[in-house]
């Protein structure tokens, strides 16, 4: 693993999320404010891949509940995808998400994840561009 897999509080997790877009060269930054057409909406963690042609919008929302995610945290995390025009969004959380809300986003792009299976997701990037930099840097002094 990247980082721990199980957080203790949620901003833990926000900021563990944050830091692996980061180091993997992503644009990332917690709790920004964007304006959509319903209002101002704080998300969790934000970040733009300044590295793809149409620069890849990401926006994730961070649950550390002792229980699974329920559909309808599901559904409101779509509008607010759809309003801020993100390529990828994620819901990634300690339990993972119910099953109706499994079956929803099927065929979305959005997933919903445990934040260890996020970092698995990233780990062979994280490994290419944060890991090996790092060692050759020290390696090199």
């Amino acid at each position: 693993m990247i980082e721990n897999p199980e957080p203790k509080e949620w901003k833990a997790l926000q900021m563990g999320v944050c830091k692996i877009f980061k180091e993997i060269g992503l644009h990332a930054e917690e709790n920004k404010s964007v304006i959509t057409p319903r209002g101002t909406v704080s998300l969790d963690v934000f970040a733009m891949d300044p590295g793809s042609v149409d620069s890849i919008q990401y926006i994730v929302e961070c649950k550390n509940w002792k229980n699974s995610i329920p559909q309808s945290v599901v559904h409101s995390f779509t509008t607010v995808m759809h309003e801020v025009g993100a390529n990828i969004g994620y819901i990634i959380s300690k339990k993972g998400i119910q099953k109706g809300a499994k079956n929803y986003l099927q065929n979305t792009n959005i997933k919903g994840i445990t934040y260890a299976d996020f970092q698995k997701h990233y780990l062979r990037i994280w490994i290419e561009r944060q890991f090996c930099t790092t060692i050759w840097n020290v390696a090199m002094r």
